[in-house]
């Protein structure tokens, strides 16, 4: 009886260290070093940016010119219309018109213009973050980055609420604290604007 329990506890010790074994060949994943960059504020404060979108409001300014003009046309209608006499309806209807004409082209082209700015807006977004992304990639490759992460730190939660359920709800925030050492935004900012100064 001793040597039949000697060989299950020999048995079972032996299905033990075969168990911890194929646990340790198992690989097992390295920590990933995580980094995060501010985009609002990366992006505003690139030179690129800066230039590019300069250039799209000077031509704004110049399309809100010929806007202003027909709405100072609008006025001064109006002023001519208050100076008509009772009587004369006839001037008075065609004055009338008039305003409404310029009325409808200020209308058709102000709408005209903010569709063209919020497409050029769009564009020129577009373009900076695909650029800031490829140079995100780039620090992050140099400086052994595994992850980086949008730092929305910054993000207010002014509607922060508990719900019926009782849940407390943090609408717009992923990012609850980060040391200073993994804020690479300046890094990729400094790259950027040496590129974009190199180019030119």
């Amino acid at each position: 009886m001793k040597t039949m329990s000697r060989i299950v506890l020999v048995a079972a010790s032996a299905a033990i260290l075969v168990g911890f074994g194929a646990f340790g060949s198992r690989s097992v994943a390295s920590p990933s070093s995580v980094a995060v960059v501010d985009m609002a504020e990366l992006i505003g404060s690139l030179d690129e940016w800066k230039e590019r979108y300069a250039l799209l409001e000077a031509e704004f300014k110049d399309a809100q010119t010929e806007l202003d003009d027909i709405a100072q046309q609008i006025q001064e209608e109006g002023e001519k219309l208050e100076e008509l006499a009772e009587s004369d309806r006839e001037r008075q209807f065609a004055i009338r018109i008039r305003i409404l004409e310029l009325q409808g082209q200020l209308q058709g082209k102000g709408q005209a213009l903010q569709s063209v700015i919020d497409i050029k807006r769009s564009e020129l977004l577009r373009d900076v973050n695909q650029s800031t992304l490829q140079a995100i990639a780039t620090v992050a490759q140099q400086g052994g980055w595994d992850i980086v992460l949008h730092d929305d730190t910054g993000v207010v939660a002014e509607d922060m609420r508990v719900m019926s359920s009782g849940v407390i709800r943090v609408p717009g925030r992923r990012i609850l604290h980060h040391g200073d050492t993994v804020d690479i935004t300046a890094e990729v900012r400094t790259r950027m604007n040496n590129e974009f100064a190199a180019g030119r």
